[in-house]
């Protein structure tokens, strides 16, 4: 299985793609490559949840 992967963040600080709020835990979207993490998108919980709520809305 492939596609983009989500996970918690914990050891910020972050700086969001989104509002370019520094956070110290995030949301980061990325991709699992010979068993290692690579972070390819961070959303702080106010814009992963608004980005969840308009998903939501689309289905």
């Amino acid at each position: 299985m492939s596609g983009p992967v989500w996970k918690r963040g914990t050891e910020g600080p972050y700086t969001c793609d989104e509002c370019l709020a520094e956070v110290p835990e995030a949301m980061l979207q990325g991709e699992v490559v010979d068993g290692r993490f690579i972070v390819r998108r961070v959303l702080c919980d106010r814009c992963y949840e608004a980005r969840t709520r308009l998903l939501g809305k689309a289905s």
